[in-house]
Formats: C-alpha cells, sequence, structure tokens
C-alpha cells in the first residue's frame, strides 16, 4: 500500500490536483477489530465514532481496502454498505457479493474462495485418489469448502475417509486428537481446507509426527519460511492466486529506510522482523500483532542494508501484495474516471457528473461498479 499510493501520488497523470493519503489498521484476524478499525477510519478520530465523512473536510475517505478474512470482509461489507462507502477486498470474496441489496458497495478482484475447492476436486479426480481425509478451518469458510470438496469428489467416485474441524484458536487437546486420527486411517491423501494462518501450530505439530507418506493439498500454497513448517508442508500441492508485475516495486522496496518514513510504525515492525533486531525507543511497549518482546535483541540502526538480506525469493511473486496493488487502482482508477466526467457524459441521473468538491460516497461505488 506505501509502494502503491507512493506511484500515485507522483503520476501527474493520475488524480492531478489531489494528494492521495492512506490509514492502515491490522484487524488480527477478529471480526471486533476490523469493525473497531472501520469506525476509526470512518470517523478520523481516535475514539471509534461511525461517520462516513472525516471531520477535516480537506481530507475524503474514497474506499476501504481489504480485509483477507471472510468474516472480517462479510461484517465489513454489511456496516459500510449502510453508508455506501466502497469496499474493495484483495483476498476475499463474499460468495453472495453480487447481490447488491445485501451488499451495496462491495467490490473484490479475488476469485471465490470456493472455486479453490472446485480446483482440489479437480486434482483429486486427476489423480485418481478414490480414499480422500478431509481438515477444515473452524467456521463458515471451511464448512463451504467442505462441503463442495465432499460433493465434487464423491461425483468423481471418490470417498472420504475422515472430516475433521481445526480450531481457529490454537487447542493441543483438540490438535492430538485430529492427528490421532490422521495417523489411524489408511487415507493417504488429505485435503487442508483452511487459511495458513489458521493452521499454522497445526502444522508445527504435525512436523514432529512421521508422516511422510501423505500427500497433502491445500487451498494455499503453503509458507516454507519457518523451517518447521517446511519440513510439514514439504511436498505440498496448494492453489494460489496470479502474480503480477509491479514496475518500480522492488527499487521501491530496496530503498526503504525508516528515516524515510519516520511516522510509519510498520516500516520499523518490518525493519526489525528482516533484520532481527529491535528499536530501544519502538519495541518496549509496541503491540502492533507482535506483543512485549521477550526476547532481548541486539539495536536497530537503521543503517542496515536491505539488499544484504534474502527478504524474498522472489519479489515478482508476491501475489497477495500485487492483489493489494490492484485493489488500491481499482479504486483510484474509479475516482480519477468520476472526477474527469465531462457534463451531459456522466454516469448518474441526467448524465450528470460528481461535483469535484463534494462528490458522495455512493458516487464513488458506481464508479468502481462502471469499471467491472
Amino acid at each position: 500500500m506505501l509502494f502503491t499510493v507512493h506511484e500515485i501520488n507522483n503520476n501527474p497523470g493520475v488524480l492531478p490536483n489531489l494528494t492521495l493519503g492512506f490509514g492502515i489498521i491490522d484487524s488480527c484476524n477478529a471480526v471486533r477489530v476490523a469493525l473497531e478499525g472501520i469506525t476509526h477510519l470512518t470517523s478520523g478520530r481516535k475514539a471509534a465514532i461511525l461517520n462516513y465523512q472525516l471531520k477535516d473536510s480537506s481530507s475524503r475517505l474514497l474506499a476501504i481496502i481489504g480485509d483477507a478474512g471472510m468474516a472480517q470482509t462479510v461484517a465489513m461489507a454489511q456496516l459500510l454498505g449502510l453508508y455506501r462507502l466502497p469496499q474493495v477486498s484483495y483476498f476475499t470474496a463474499i460468495p453472495i457479493s453480487n447481490n447488491k441489496h445485501l451488499f451495496p458497495s462491495f467490490f473484490t478482484i479475488a476469485p471465490a474462495d470456493y472455486m479453490q475447492a472446485y480446483g482440489l476436486a479437480r486434482l483429486v479426480a486427476y489423480f485418481g485418489w478414490a480414499w480422500v481425509g478431509i481438515l477444515s478451518q473452524e467456521g463458515d469458510f471451511g464448512r463451504l469448502n467442505t462441503q463442495i470438496f465432499k460433493e465434487e469428489i464423491m461425483k468423481a467416485g471418490a470417498c472420504v475417509a475422515f472430516s475433521e474441524i481445526i480450531p481457529t484458536i490454537f487447542s493441543k487437546t483438540r490438535t492430538d486428537q485430529i492427528l490421532e486420527v490422521v495417523k489411524k486411517s489408511s487415507a493417504r491423501v488429505i485435503a487442508l481446507l483452511s487459511f495458513e494462518v489458521f493452521v499454522n501450530q497445526f502444522m508445527e505439530v504435525l512436523s514432529t509426527l512421521d508422516l511422510t507418506d501423505r500427500v497433502w493439498i491445500s487451498l494455499e500454497a503453503p509458507s516454507v519460511s519457518n523451517k518447521n513448517l517446511a519440513r510439514a508442508v514439504d511436498g505440498t500441492m496448494g492453489m494460489v492466486i496470479r502474480n503480477g508485475l509491479m514496475p518500480g516495486f522492488e527499487e521501491f522496496v530496496f530503498s526503504l529506510k525508516p528515516s524515510r518514513f519516520p511516522k510509519d510504525p510498520f516500516v520499523k515492525l518490518f525493519w526489525e522482523e528482516v533484520f532481527s533486531c529491535q528499536w530501544s525507543e519502538f519495541s518496549a511497549n509496541q503491540s502492533l500483532g507482535k506483543g512485549i518482546m521477550e526476547i532481548k535483541k541486539k539495536l536497530c540502526s537503521g543503517t542496515e542494508n536491505l539488499r544484504d538480506t534474502v527478504i524474498y525469493p522472489d519479489i515478482d511473486d508476491l501475489r497477495v501484495t500485487y492483489n493489494v496493488y490492484k485493489s488500491a487502482y481499482a479504486a483510484v482508477h474509479a475516482i480519477h474516471n468520476m472526477l474527469s466526467c465531462l457534463p451531459g457524459d456522466g454516469p448518474f441521473a441526467d448524465q450528470s457528473c460528481a461535483s469535484f468538491h463534494d462528490y458522495r460516497s455512493w458516487q464513488v461505488g458506481k464508479a468502481i461498479f462502471c469499471l467491472y
């Protein structure tokens, strides 16, 4: 997001005479936190007050980009729909989002989540696997994908050996029960129908067991950045969203310095993560999803060189990052088109245009809709 906004503001051909800003709030994969974040963003205040126009009339909230989780996305879409404030999701597609009576201001660039379940089912049919186990994420996402996956593999002649639910909040007792089922089952193909973030701890426990004779297929391509997880998911086949090029992104990433963005806490968090260091004035009480530091690390100097590290094996393969990039541009191009409108050729009543200084959030939503 930082790169995208920086790029747009330095492009005179997009939103001329306007400066784009942004605010980032971590939803922590929790509906309550996501909704609190919405109220902060819409009010422009520290207090959570619902209001679709910022107190400062010179700053207008144009759109919300996010979230990744299904539950948070649906809750946000229902709330933002009341105000017709556009929401563009970069990772989640609500199954009935085409119903504009229920979700009047929700848009997404992501494929429907359930399409991945269809894809995995086709994989099962392609290899002729006939005896398959299922581990699914707790909640609506897991239930929907399990239902679709079961129906599709059974159509292809396969049978379900077992179907277990992995709780979103890690439970050692429940994990041991599930792993016991996996170990005792004769199924050698296991489908993992969950977002990776919810099963990391489960997979770490799995990595301690000798289950190398199983074939794992997953809705997401698993991460190998964690050594324990890398061993657990070795050989796993997963689905991935499409990637794409972001010209200038690599140079931007490697030029990042905390001194360049002194007010951005995420840059400092990124720096701590990459260089395994901590800021003396920053980490002691920082709680942006990391908690209070428990292990003392060397102090960050800010002069470390990102090119001395291997941040990403292939920086052009950051698929979710690319979707954030596209989501932001979808909103920005819609606003640009709306403000470039010629009277008599507009998308609103009597072919009118939106007012440059007093446009409404629903008009932005209609402009985004016209892009689709």
